[in-house]
């Protein structure tokens, strides 16, 4: 104690050297504040070229009580013969943008895992007021959720994100996107019209479909287009999907999240819990001026309770993504066979009839093993040699899922053949137990 109150007289003495008129001068104590918390907010400030109260400057001053000391340096990237530094020791004036200062003293205490950093501020009231103000301010700026793409996730209690700078464009051929981005327009065009009567502003579409039918690569796309001027987020547990929105909500900020693998997350297997409910629409849901779209998908659907598939208003639109047709499934042999293949009216008739019901991975794959199947043989990219690879892979295919059956006590049986271009979007499965050849 003695050695603050030494500190804490030298800051003030400092401080009257610097300001001869000074009147009463405080002198606080606050930990939280660091070196590098100060630094922060001037570059800030020289950022966006703040007019109002801000830090200008942190300058290091000498002191014969308190050297000053620096610690944990590190080279400064693309930055010659630079270092920055994870802490300082020592006295500080830090000037503000109205000609007021303050004095900070930054010194450590303690020892081992007890060892940490102190602060002591020396000012006057109204620039600690105006201060305090500053912080209270910039604390708000950055828990408001910002445009963009993030991961978010849900850690002691609070709300994380971890931002996604370059998500993969995947190109994505599937007649059900210009339904859901006509959906997605329309909310947030008219976000007015889910608000009335006290309507929380917030719209719950799910994307059904057997794997492999490009949801994921949809939401990617969506969330590459709406991250320019809305928070998108890829959520993996109800919680952290609960606090963004919950935080879009306060600051009034339009937000698109994706949660994946929603039967995951929407049951947990003896009964879907009321946290769910309310998740989707319960009383405590935050109500969002500016909008919030929820993206789920699902490739097993049978797995959520009727009371969410089926009651009104817990999930607002279903989208069906099945298998490619027609000449949409063509569209999509033309993106992964490229100028691989020769297109007329003849072959484009027979690619058509070959990759039709094919999901979107599943002519991917036709265009890989096509391309392998062809150069080991010497022969030609064509229809005929897309039917033979085709009938392989089904095959193969086949074979594999007869495998699994015969060398297992719990299976998953379709009742549809399976097989490439054989792929319903309405499948549905059953679990078959093999009760005969129990071994006990």
């Amino acid at each position: 104690m003695s050695r603050i109150n030494t500190m804490s007289k030298s800051l003030v003495k400092r401080y009257k050297e610097e300001v001869t008129d000074a009147e009463y001068v405080f002198v606080e104590c606050e930990e939280q504040l660091s070196h590098a918390h100060f630094k922060a907010l001037a570059q800030h400030a020289k950022k966006y070229k703040m007019k109002s109260f801000h830090v200008k400057d942190v300058i290091p001053i000498s002191d014969k009580e308190l050297p000053g000391i620096v610690w944990d340096s590190n080279p400064v990237k693309y930055k010659k013969e630079t270092l920055s530094f994870g802490g300082r020791q020592g006295v500080f004036k830090i000037e503000f943008s109205d000609g007021s200062i303050m004095m900070a003293c930054w010194y450590i205490e303690g020892y081992g895992k007890n060892k940490n950093v102190g602060a002591l501020f020396a000012g006057e009231k109204l620039t600690i007021y105006k201060l305090r103000k500053l912080l209270n301010k910039k604390r708000r700026y950055d828990s408001k959720p910002k445009p963009g793409f993030y991961k978010v996730f849900y850690v002691q209690h609070q709300v994380g994100y971890e931002k996604v700078d370059h998500p993969s464009l995947i190109e994505t051929i599937h007649p059900s996107i210009e339904g859901i981005e006509e959906d997605m327009d329309f909310f947030f065009n008219n976000v007015n019209l889910f608000t009335r009567y006290n309507m929380p502003g917030v719209r719950k579409a799910m994307l059904i479909g057997p794997p492999g039918t490009g949801k994921t690569s949809m939401c990617i796309k969506f969330a590459r287009e709406f991250s320019k001027t809305h928070c998108v987020t890829v959520a993996t547990d109800l919680q952290a999907a609960a606090g963004h929105l919950a935080k879009c909500a306060k600051h009034n900020v339009p937000t698109v999240v994706i949660l994946e693998d929603a039967e995951s997350t929407l049951s947990d297997g003896m009964g879907t819990q009321s946290s769910v409910l309310n998740f989707l629409d319960g009383v405590d849901q935050p109500s969002n001026s500016k909008g919030a779209y929820i993206l789920m998908t699902t490739n097993h659907p049978e797995r959520i309770e009727d009371r969410v598939l089926r009651r009104p208003g817990r999930i607002d639109r279903i989208f069906q993504v099945g298998p490619l047709k027609d000449q949409h499934a063509l569209d999509c042999a033309k993106l992964y066979f490229g100028d691989d293949l020769k297109y007329t009216k003849k072959t484009n008739g027979q690619i058509e009839s070959i990759v039709s019901g094919m999901t979107g991975a599943q002519i991917r794959e036709l265009a890989n093993s096509t391309r392998a199947y062809c150069a080991s043989n010497q022969l030609d990219i064509n229809p005929e040699s897309l039917k033979e690879v085709s009938s392989r892979l089904t095959e193969d295919l086949s074979d594999a899922l007869q495998f699994a059956e015969d060398n297992s006590l719990m299976i998953e049986k379709k009742k549809n053949r399976v097989g490439f271009g054989q792929t319903s979007p309405n499948q549905e499965w059953e679990t078959v137990k093999d009760r005969d050849n129990i071994p006990f």
